[in-house]
């Protein structure tokens, strides 16, 4: 005989309910019924792994359910194996035999309900494999007990292995199916495994009435006051802003120890965890909400909110708070009782509540005994008259005297010049001074330590070491000692060159200065930190280049045998001579002499005399009060970008380009001058147009009297105020007349200055370039070849013109 056995289960995930319920027999009155019953359990059981093939889902076993219970379905035939109702429904199994239950914990069915047998307890045949599959499943259970992630599902892991996994952790309340299966199925498209797998979620528990804090106030009021206002007032850096402060603020004081506020609990629903375990310990509101937390000032204890030491309490930032009534500075150096008024049910303090809050506010030391104990005294008698009283000062540091060397020579030789804030800028040498033999060039006192400083909170104001002096003797110099003052003497006549180098360890920094004399004011490297800015009465040689950042000041001629970079400076009384390069927008030099060089790229130059560059000039201020020459050919040689300013004459070979920036050329006037007519033109604008809105304001439109007089007319109670801006017409009128004849007179001697200033282009100069010559100006709408620009001479040429250079050397 063959029949069905059921095992009770956990809860299954879903339920399919059959109504055939019946006992299996093989007898031939039944055979219909058994027929019947096996094609029915096959062609759902082939439905259902039609969908596990879609969802990755395993259905070789079932569950039934009596009622609310749910059990575990086995169709059995011989000795103990399952009837394997495969995919395949058409070949069922030939015969059922018969057999034994499995086991005494096993009952027979009457009503059946079909399911996926996955999160159930499997057992049977086959659960020494599912044990071992969901071995290699690592869980995590929270602590709190509402949370379990899988470690890691794999792309072979079955919904079998999960629920198995889940069963023998005995997990049962809020399983994620959903989670599981997406988490499945990308394991499984993707090939690699998926970590941290939430699988099941407890339910927490929920605060129905939220814990609330209660206020104790001492007078009539509701609540405590706020505090926000006290805190603003005790963060102030002036005293007298604190006095004036207080006019507005009223405070409730209490001692240690008072009752300033309790916390009534609130109710809250119970939860569950994942094991299906009630939960009913509610976290503490506290950790949620920051509110409920004492503030500065108090401790809660058994639900009471109290005070740890005399103060000003209320609410700071929502919670229950007492400040201390002592003001700091903000260098921690003095600290002052403040008295603020106080309402009614203050607290009067003593000696002792004095001292608690000067020990709550972090004051430690320099406190004052007898101011305290004067305050405490005028507290009691209640004759206090000022906001602010001392109470604790702090202990001033001494700062260490550094050893510094004085230098006799006029210009202080030394590593750097001492900038205002006490550093050494190390650029600022002022190399080769003149000097003769016997002179005194430096001596130096020895340094001084200090003593540190001590806050009122006790912390020690740090100070460093002293700097210390070393005074090296180099060429031509002599070595000399008095007593504890350092001296250096030169021993020939020339120019003193001074070198620092800083060593410096935790503790102690010194600097050592080797101090030279030498005859020549010549560098044999570069002009950088080596040898710091050059300033020297004669000329001066550079065997390297000028670095960024360092001067070269000369009142003769200067020669650079490298380049110039970007940043460096260099002004002198004759010629400027550079091998190579003067480059970079921060580059300036101001020579009164001529300047030549290879190439001048974004840099500034201000020259006496005529400016040569060997190969071109790009995106540069070029200022010179003679010529300007570029005399490269190619198309890379001429001045391409920039602003270029000849009094007399601009010749290249090429100006601007077809992707350049502006290219603008200034002739026969000089910035200081251009600048002059753009601000007379400037003022003469803005005077014309004050005037006119001043007359707007009366309703006239030219300053005539009869026109004046028709206004007084229309508004004769306005008589004064209409004089008035009449008057202030007047004195723009008289501004702008001054300014445009000033104009006037410029533009003759712009004329007249630039007659003869002309700009020659051997090559090609390109569309968009500018030229103003004198007050006129022409911008080039297309390219143009072989010319030169110049003022039209003749009556029929008006403002700048451009004649063929073939053409030019005809007409001269």
């Amino acid at each position: 005989m063959g029949e069905f056995y059921v095992r009770k289960l956990a809860q299954p995930m879903y339920t399919f309910n059959f109504p055939y319920v019946w006992k299996i027999k093989y007898d031939l009155s039944n055979i219909v019924k058994i027929v019947s019953y096996v094609l029915i359990c096959g062609l759902f059981y082939r439905i259902l792994c039609v969908y596990g093939t879609i969802f990755g889902v395993n259905f070789n076993y079932f569950s039934v359910d009596f009622g609310n219970t749910a059990y575990h379905l086995l169709l059995l035939r011989g000795e103990g194996k399952h009837l394997d109702l495969s995919p395949n429904f058409g070949r069922l199994n030939r015969v059922f035999a018969p057999f034994s239950p499995p086991g005494p914990d096993w009952k027979m069915a009457t009503r059946c309900a079909f399911q996926p047998a996955w999160f159930t307890d499997i057992s049977g045949p086959d659960s020494r494999r599912f044990s071992a599959m969901a071995d290699q499943i690592s869980m995590t259970i929270s602590g709190d007990g509402l949370q379990v992630t899988v470690e890691v599902i794999g792309p072979k892991t079955t919904g079998e292995e999960v629920a198995e996994a889940l069963c023998s952790h005995g997990i049962t309340h809020g399983i994620q199916s959903q989670l599981i299966l997406e988490a499945i199925d990308t394991a499984k498209k993707s090939g690699r495994p998926v970590s941290d797998v939430l699988v099941a979620e407890g339910t927490p528990p929920k605060a129905t009435v939220p814990t609330r804090v209660e206020h104790r106030p001492r007078g009539q009021e509701e609540a405590l006051p706020s505090l926000k206002s006290v805190q603003t007032l005790l963060n102030l850096e002036n005293p007298k802003e604190i006095e004036k402060a207080t006019e507005d603020v009223e405070v409730l004081a209490v001692k240690k120890g008072d009752l300033l506020a309790v916390k009534i609990l609130g109710t809250f629903e119970p939860g569950k965890s994942v094991k299906g375990d009630p939960i009913d310990k509610f976290e503490d509101e506290g950790e949620q909400n920051p509110q409920l937390q004492p503030g500065f000032g108090v401790e809660l204890s058994s639900d009471e909110y109290r005070a740890t030491a005399f103060g000003y309490v209320g609410i700071l930032d929502g919670k229950v708070a007492v400040l201390p009534p002592i003001w700091v500075a903000s260098d921690d150096m003095a600290a002052c009782y403040v008295s603020l008024p106080l309402v009614q049910g203050s607290a009067q303090p003593d000696l002792g509540d004095i001292s608690e809050a000067l020990a709550a506010a972090g004051i430690t030391a320099g406190i004052v005994e007898t101011s305290v104990q004067a305050l405490s005294d005028k507290l009691a008698r209640q004759d206090l008259d000022q906001v602010l009283n001392a109470l604790a000062v702090g202990v001033a540091p001494e700062e260490p005297v550094d050893a510094v060397p004085e230098f006799s020579f006029a210009h202080e030789s030394q590593a750097g010049a001492v900038r205002e804030d006490g550093s050494i800028d190390l650029k600022d040498r002022q190399r080769f001074p003149s000097v003769v033999k016997g002179d005194l060039l430096v001596s130096c006192q020895p340094p001084v330590s200090g003593t540190p400083g001590l806050t009122v909170k006790g912390e020690e104001i740090e100070i460093r070491e002293p700097i210390a002096v070393e005074l090296e003797a180099g060429e031509h110099v002599r070595s000399s000692k008095n007593g504890d003052v350092q001296q250096l003497f030169s021993e020939m006549d020339g120019g003193v060159g001074v070198q620092m180098v800083e060593t410096s360890t935790e503790s102690v920094t010194l600097h050592r200065y080797t101090i030279s004399v030498r005859s020549l004011a010549e560098i044999s490297g570069d002009v950088d930190y080596e040898t710091g800015n050059i300033d020297f009465k004669g000329n001066v040689e550079i065997k390297g280049k000028v670095v960024g950042g360092f001067t070269v000041k000369a009142t003769g001629d200067i020669v650079v045998l490298e380049g110039v970079e970007d940043g460096a400076e260099i002004r002198g009384d004759g010629n400027l001579t550079v091998k190579q390069g003067i480059v970079g927008s921060k580059t300036k030099v101001v020579v009164k002499g001529g300047v030549t060089a290879k190439f001048i790229q974004d840099a500034s130059i201000q020259a006496g005399g005529d400016v040569v560059a060997e190969s071109y000039i790009r995106t540069a201020t070029i200022q010179t009060k003679t010529n300007v020459t570029v005399e490269g050919g190619g198309a890379t040689g001429g001045i391409f970008g920039g602003k270029t300013w000849a009094l007399k004459s601009v010749a290249a070979k090429n100006l601007g380009s077809e992707r350049s920036t502006t290219t603008t050329l200034f002739l026969g006037v000089v910035p200081e001058i251009f600048e002059a007519y753009a601000e007379l033109t400037k003022q003469a604008d803005k005077a014309n147009d004050s005037r006119e809105a001043l007359l707007k304001v009366v309703g006239v439109t030219e300053l005539k009297a009869e026109e004046i007089q028709k206004a007084m007319l229309r508004n004769p109670d306005q008589k004064n105020e209409i004089l008035r801006y009449v008057s202030k017409a007047n004195e723009y009128a008289k501004k702008q007349m001054t300014a445009l004849e000033g104009l006037k007179m410029m533009r003759v001697d712009l004329k007249n200055s630039a007659l003869d200033a002309h700009l020659d282009v051997t090559g090609t100069c390109h569309a968009r370039v500018k030229i103003r010559i004198g007050n006129l100006e022409k911008v080039l709408e297309k390219d143009v070849k072989a010319v030169r620009f110049h003022l039209g001479k003749k009556k029929e040429e008006k403002g700048v013109v451009c004649t063929n250079l073939s053409e030019v050397g005809k007409e001269e």
